[in-house]
């Protein structure tokens, strides 16, 4: 006996269900079929529009114009050689009832009836050929002009189809690259993660400084912050009045002071400008 998992057992049912639906509903075969059909045009679509698919899609359509032009080349060659046939068999058609013509005249002029009646018969015949020949060139002319004219239009078709392959080809791939300029561009402008970083560091310390600042206008503004102002303040006051006893105990006590530069030159009369 087999055993089969949920799993195994699940897949078998649903393929069979599939191929049920197959065999059953032609319709709904057909559906899957063009929707089918839907993705890869949308794939070949989408491939089309890359230089390698431009390409091979150009190389495809290059090959198909070829093998028509070489078809027409070819029919034209047919028909430019049945055409030569027939006026060279033309030709010696002529040739051949000129002669025909020429003798019966000279065999009736001798009496002879029965040669002039043998080449007269000849030279219908010969007229006949000639006749026919002259009706197949009449058909055969104008389709071989038209054969023609669709070489020389497959010709320059072809020839501008391989220059815009080139073209197309070359400006898929210059689009392309501009294309990845650009990304590029847009990728170094982006901000990393190391640059969201930075700039929250750099927040980080404005707020920091706001903080410090803060602070400090907090502590001076404080009772503490007074107290150890005024104690700066205060602390050399004894100092000072200390000093202020003496002076006060000893009125002679010589105080020295430098004297202004300026004011000691004019007051011995020196002049230090120099003469003229």
């Amino acid at each position: 006996m087999f055993s089969f998992t949920i799993a195994e057992f699940t897949f078998l049912c649903v393929g069979f269900a599939f191929v049920g639906s197959l065999i059953l509903f032609p319709s709904f075969r057909q559906q899957l079929k063009a929707l089918a059909g839907g993705f890869l045009q949308v794939f070949v679509q989408d491939t089309a529009k890359t230089p390698d698919g431009a390409r091979a899609i150009y190389a495809q359509k290059i090959d198909e114009m070829s093998e028509k032009y070489t078809d027409a080349c070819n029919t034209l060659r047919d028909l430019t050689g049945k055409l030569k046939t027939i006026q060279d068999n033309y030709a010696v058609c002529q040739k051949q009832a000129k002669g025909y013509d020429e003798r019966a005249k000279a065999a009736m002029s001798r009496g002879d009836e029965e040669s002039a009646t043998t080449y007269a018969r000849l030279l219908q015949e010969e007229l006949d050929k000639a006749e026919n020949l002259s009706a197949q060139f009449q058909k055969m002319k104008p389709a071989a002009e038209e054969v023609k004219a669709i070489k020389e239009k497959l010709e320059n078709q072809l020839a501008a189809l391989k220059r815009e392959s080139k073209d197309v080809v070359a400006e898929l791939k210059a689009n392309e690259q501009v294309a990845d300029v650009y990304s590029n561009l847009d990728r170094l402008r982006a901000s990393t993660g190391t640059d969201k970083m930075l700039n929250a560091t750099r927040d980080g310390l404005q707020k920091s400084r706001e903080k410090a600042a803060g602070a400090k206008v907090l502590y001076q503004t404080s009772r503490e912050g007074k107290l150890d102002k005024a104690d700066a303040n205060t602390a050399d006051y004894k100092v000072s009045s200390y000093l202020d006893s003496l002076k006060k105990s000893n009125p002679n006590v010589t105080t020295y002071s430098i004297p202004d530069l300026n004011t000691l030159t004019k007051s011995s009369g020196l002049n230090t400008q120099s003469k003229k």
